[in-house]
């Protein structure tokens, strides 16, 4: 048992190794930065949409954006994406900060290819404004 009545030992640090981002550039000219090594069992994408809290002019706006990333594309019904999902065992989120909203969703690690590609048919896409349109926002 670790005796809390003693302070540690305190001594500087060993190295120190820092992994940088690997810029990527999408065929439709979206920045990308991938971040890790990929030694991970689970991982974790992240997109970051401009427009947070700040911009909505109706409550939840941002956050209800974030989340129709997942809502189907061109090509699946939002009931194919789920299941798709499910079935990678993949998590999704949206968190809109004040001046941007993070989209973010996680999978398992050895089937993490097909796992981006459906979440990057839904991310390249531009239907979010039909979408939106339609719901009366």
């Amino acid at each position: 048992m670790v005796n809390r009545s003693k302070q540690p030992e305190i001594s500087g640090f060993k190295k120190v190794q820092l992994h940088f981002p690997t810029p990527v550039t999408l065929q439709n000219g979206i920045p990308v930065w991938v971040v890790g090594d990929g030694d991970d069992e689970v991982n974790r994408v992240e997109l970051y949409m401009g427009g947070g809290i700040y911009q909505e002019h109706k409550p939840l706006l941002a956050y209800l954006t974030g989340l129709l990333t997942f809502e189907g594309n061109a090509n699946q019904s939002a009931e194919q994406v789920a299941e798709a999902l499910d079935y990678y065992g993949a998590v999704k989120s949206a968190q809109p900060n004040d001046q941007c909203t993070m989209v973010s969703h996680y999978g398992i690690a050895f089937v993490a290819q097909p796992q981006f590609q459906l979440h990057s048919k839904n991310l390249v896409r531009r239907h979010f404004h039909a979408a939106l349109s339609r719901a009366g926002v």
